[in-house]
């Protein structure tokens, strides 16, 4: 089952541009790097109404971040992205918008004490209204970045197209795309997105990607990031925010100096990427995915063997040889694709680990400074469970455990009573 998961997700990456990694180590040591994401929270507040397991909420998420503040590798910055102020478009009812952007407006002051780095948004949250929007982004304190959402009449962008950050002497160039409106909201009026090649182009122009960390926040579907993945070989993290990719339960995939990240989120989970930092930026290396790789890479030999094998016989009919060959050709580029992830540590690659963690009963306390922000949508205030009319859907399954690479880490956060600001 794993073999054939890793494979499944093999198949999505297209070839990026892989780095050859010299013989004479030239690479430079930095301080690790520790990032947090989260994905598609849906105007997710609480502790969701699912069915197998309560899980999700932002005084939750607090208090994970805290203990990886104190157990993690290195110094954290925090990323979220995909449609983040409007429910699933399974459970949205425009009846319902003077809610959703009363949760929007707590959402952003929880993103804002969490000390998030920046939030790349989707089209979809626009279906709350321009001005409640920009009013949005005027009152976070974390800033909005995305490179194709635009005024649907003067194309200007609405958001800066990329921040810079650095982080003990890690540069990083952040950009943001959104994928295209979800027709489920209904219309949207005043905002739209134009091409995410496009904008890309324009955005990652003059960006040199050798000593710096270029980082995608995506919503886009999985056939324009692979588009992207393509044509812009600069790019080396992409984190996905797409609910409807085929890669929602594979935490990872890679092509040479391109990693992709696609966890599950609505909320209900968090993501830590951790980075051993070197520059120049040539290949990432992952000893669980070079452990699963040879299986797989040796399964795509065996194939490549037997459609040529079977190529040889003289019975075949032409419409059999060319469906063989055309096999042939695809089990080979799957092959190729394997050869871009280093199966052992080179001195020039950036080793790294991924876990994805749910939000469960284990981080509900102690209570943070988000927690007070959260009350109003409870019953009483020593009560979990949300309002009826602020019920989150949940979902029936999450299976975390195909996800996880370690364990999360165990640390307390320190003192008793409200936890220290994680970032």
């Amino acid at each position: 089952m794993l073999v054939r998961t890793i494979i499944s997700a093999l198949l999505l990456v297209l070839i990026g541009a892989c780095a050859s990694l010299k013989s004479t180590d030239t690479s430079k040591s930095l301080k690790p790097l520790s990032i947090v994401f989260s994905s598609n929270r849906f105007n997710s507040l609480e502790t969701c109404n699912c069915v197998l397991k309560k899980i999700g909420g932002v005084d939750r998420e607090w208090n994970l971040t805290s203990r990886w503040k104190n157990s993690s590798v290195g110094q954290l910055v925090a990323f979220t992205s995909g449609t983040t102020f409007m429910p699933p478009p399974k459970d949205f009812k425009p009846a319902k918008l003077k809610l959703y952007k009363n949760r929007s407006e707590t959402l952003v002051e929880a993103l804002s004490e969490l000390k998030l780095s920046a939030l790349s948004p989707s089209i979809n949250d626009f279906r709350l209204g321009m001005k409640d929007v920009s009013d949005l982004k005027g009152k976070a304190r974390f800033p909005f970045v995305s490179a194709n959402i635009v005024d649907a009449q003067t194309k200007q962008l609405l958001f800066e197209p990329k921040i810079s950050l650095d982080q003990d002497g890690i540069r990083m160039i952040v950009v943001g795309l959104s994928g295209a409106a979800d027709p489920a909201y209904g219309a949207i009026v005043g905002a739209t997105t134009i091409s995410p090649l496009e904008a890309l182009q324009k955005t990652l122009e003059g960006v040199d990607a050798k000593d710096q960390l270029v980082i995608l926040l995506s919503s886009l579907s999985d056939l324009e990031r692979e588009q992207v993945q393509l044509r812009f070989p600069q790019i080396h993290l992409i984190l996905g925010a797409n609910h409807q990719s085929n890669t929602t339960f594979n935490i990872r995939q890679q092509t040479g100096s391109l990693l992709y990240l696609n966890p599950t989120g609505e909320g209900r989970t968090l993501s830590l990427i951790e980075l051993e930092m070197k520059t120049p930026i040539t290949t990432f290396f992952n000893p669980w995915l070079a452990t699963t790789t040879k299986d797989v890479r040796q399964i795509w030999e065996n194939r490549v063997q037997d459609v040529e094998k079977r190529l040889l016989s003289e019975k075949l009919k032409p419409a059999e040889r060319e469906d063989l060959e055309a096999k042939r050709q695809e089990f080979r580029t799957y092959l190729e694709r394997t050869n871009t992830i280093p199966l052992d540590l080179n001195p020039a690659t950036i080793s790294y680990r991924a876990t994805t963690v749910e939000l469960d009963e284990n981080y509900q306390v102690p209570e943070n400074a988000v927690t007070e922000l959260l009350k109003p949508y409870r019953r009483d205030p020593g009560s979990a469970k949300a309002l009826p009319a602020d019920q989150n859907s949940g979902t029936e399954t999450l299976p975390s455990d195909q996800i996880h690479d370690t364990a999360p880490p165990e640390t307390a956060p320190e003192g008793n009573g409200r936890s220290a600001t994680p970032f």
